[in-house]
């Protein structure tokens, strides 16, 4: 999501569009948005989630609290935390410029009368929603689909509990990064979300690009 010589010049908010600022999302688009997403929410989520496990852990020693509560809670935590931070990741995203490209929210898909909309917290909100519900669903059908043959393989093989957590925890990664680039590929880019249009749009031309100056004139002196 190659910067081409020349770009159109971008909109801004409230300005009446032209259809052609409009850029078809691609696959590499999709990639480039769901990369700027996954990183940075897997990291933040992983630390919060970590501090959460010394947290329970301590509780654990510490307190009279039932074990299952202590279990059930370390294992919500990763996707509570994931998801929360989702929201402002998704926030930050729809004002980020990306090397070709950013992304813009319209009143509607790309035309001559489009406007441009404020990316606000509600509408990143109703993103976020978009995003999350639809990446639970298809993640848990994934896991559906996966888990026979996954079944059948450690059976054929026994591997050790180790092994086996290491391949679980892999496929669950595996699972949720290619349902999540679905779902912003599919679901997301170029789509109407409630009141607007999730569009891809160029940069603006650099406003400090001077002009060059005109040669001097010489006057032949008489």
């Amino acid at each position: 999501m190659l910067s081409s010589p020349e770009m159109f010049n971008a909109l801004d908010a409230g300005s009446t569009g032209s259809a052609a600022e409009y850029i078809q999302p691609t696959l590499n688009h999709a990639l480039r948005v769901w990369w700027a997403f996954y990183w940075r929410t897997s990291i933040i989520s992983g630390v919060l989630s970590i501090a959460a496990g010394y947290g329970l852990r301590q509780l654990y020693e510490n307190t009279a609290l039932p074990a299952v509560w202590i279990a059930w809670a370390g294992r919500i935590s990763p996707y509570a935390f994931f998801y929360f931070i989702a929201i402002f990741v998704i926030r930050g995203l729809l004002q980020k410029r990306f090397k070709q490209f950013r992304i813009a929210l319209c009143d509607q898909a790309i035309t001559d009368g489009s406007k441009l909309l404020e990316p606000t917290f509600p509408r990143a909100l109703r993103v976020w929603w978009m995003y999350s519900w639809r990446a639970a669903i298809y993640g848990l059908v994934a896991l559906v689909i996966v888990s026979y043959p996954m079944g059948l393989t450690l059976g054929l093989f026994a591997p050790s509990p180790a092994v086996m957590g290491l391949f679980g925890l892999v496929l669950g990664i595996v699972i949720a990064a290619g349902v999540g680039l679905f779902v912003i590929y599919s679901n997301i880019l170029d789509e109407d979300i409630g009141d607007f249009h999730v569009t891809l749009l160029p940069h603006e031309r650099a406003s400090s690009e001077a002009p060059q100056p005109s040669p001097a004139v010489v006057v032949p002196r008489g």
